[in-house]
């Protein structure tokens, strides 16, 4: 009799634990379910900012504001029915901003600062159209396409604005397998012609990633890989250390040598110095070749991956943190009016993650700046 009664005591205990259990698992269920995916925490920080916009901007704020987006976007004032439509309502002020990030004035204006930017435009000498890096960007922007472009386009575009086949490739399949947006153009490339390729790879770096050699971000190759045979790229215990910088940047200066001193795809170039087209070292009167930087057997890396080309790099650049980031701030700071080295304002930190989420585009990037509280309520 006891043992059935004890038999029967654990039946029910180890039904009681499986009903537990069971509904453990189906709270635990309901709350994977109830647990809001990314995109739904982004959707509804969106819908929180909008919200506090509409309770933070007055008709004051807007008018300021809107006063200072049309010196900055079309250099002048805003006529006064701009004002007053802006004035009147967020949806006012945002159909204003609109307008004028679509207007030609923009186009001109986001122009004239890609050629700052690159340091060259509004000059053709020896054939070279030294518009060109900034007609990419400025084509880019103007008609609101991915910006990381800029390092993968395989075309050109000329100073209408229309995409053209690129001045420093002869062949169309050679410019699909080795064109890099602006740093394949030949204005780029004839612009920071130097020894050993540096000055090409420092500008690039520059331009895209807002930063200076070394490249704390990419271990680069080892002192094993770097070749000495001309300097001491690889020297560690010199002050400054060279490898310090030589590690990634001998890699990268690597690719350009398909690239003559002309501007030219040119992967078989003159070896006569005096022919202007094969890469020279310091001396002028000597030829360089990748053997200068690379040892024999190395292969170039770019964050532990191997690089075929110069296409390769830069399409590795432009979708990494660093390109992201780095044109972020560079709108940030077109629309603060201050110098693109300086850092953007903390509470700006989420326009870097949305220029990356909302596909790259100039416009977009500069609306959300010209809407945010940081911007308008600074005014």
């Amino acid at each position: 009799m006891i043992r059935l009664l004890l038999a029967a005591f654990l039946t029910l205990l180890m039904a009681s634990c499986q009903e537990a259990i069971h509904d453990e698992a189906e709270e635990t269920a309901s709350l994977k379910v109830a647990a809001p995916s990314f995109d739904e925490v982004v959707a509804a920080n969106v819908k929180d900012r909008e919200e506090n916009i509409r309770v933070l901007y007055g008709e004051s704020e807007r008018r300021k504001a809107i006063r200072s987006v049309s010196l900055k976007l079309m250099k002048r004032l805003p006529a006064s029915d701009e004002i007053a439509t802006a004035a009147a309502s967020q949806e006012g002020y945002d159909s204003v901003l609109d307008s004028y990030l679509n207007s030609e004035t923009f186009a001109s204006v986001i122009l004239e600062y890609s050629k700052n930017m690159f340091e060259m435009g509004d000059q053709v000498a020896d054939g070279v159209n030294y518009n060109e890096p900034a007609n990419l960007a400025a084509y880019l922007a103007v008609n609101d396409l991915d910006f990381r472009e800029i390092l993968k386009a395989d075309y050109c575009v000329n100073d209408d604005l229309e995409k053209i086949e690129c001045s420093s490739f002869s062949d169309s399949a050679d410019a699909q397998e080795y064109a890099a947006g602006a740093i394949t153009t030949q204005a780029f490339l004839k612009k920071w012609e130097s020894a050993f390729n540096f000055r090409r790879v420092s500008k690039a770096f520059q331009l895209f990633a807002c930063k200076e050699y070394p490249d704390v971000k990419d271990s680069g190759l080892s002192a094993e890989m770097i070749s000495e045979s001309v300097k001491e790229f690889a020297c560690s215990d010199c002050s400054p250390a060279c490898i310090s910088c030589h590690r990634s940047m001998n890699a990268r200066a690597s690719l350009f040598y398909t690239f003559d001193r002309k501007g030219q795809f040119n992967p078989n170039p003159d070896m006569d110095p005096e022919a202007g087209e094969v890469t020279v070292r310091d001396v002028a009167t000597e030829a360089s070749t990748v053997d200068d930087l690379l040892a024999e057997g190395a292969e170039p890396m770019y964050k532990g991956v191997v690089l075929k080309n110069i296409r390769d790099y830069a399409q590795h650049l432009a979708d990494g943190k660093d390109f992201r980031d780095c044109v972020a701030q560079r709108m940030i700071n077109f629309a603060f009016g201050k110098d693109s080295t300086e850092r953007a304002p903390a509470s700006l930190a989420n326009v870097r993650e949305s220029f990356g989420r909302n596909g790259y585009k100039i416009r977009s990037v500069l609306r959300e700046v010209f809407r945010s509280p940081a911007y308008v309520l600074a005014q």
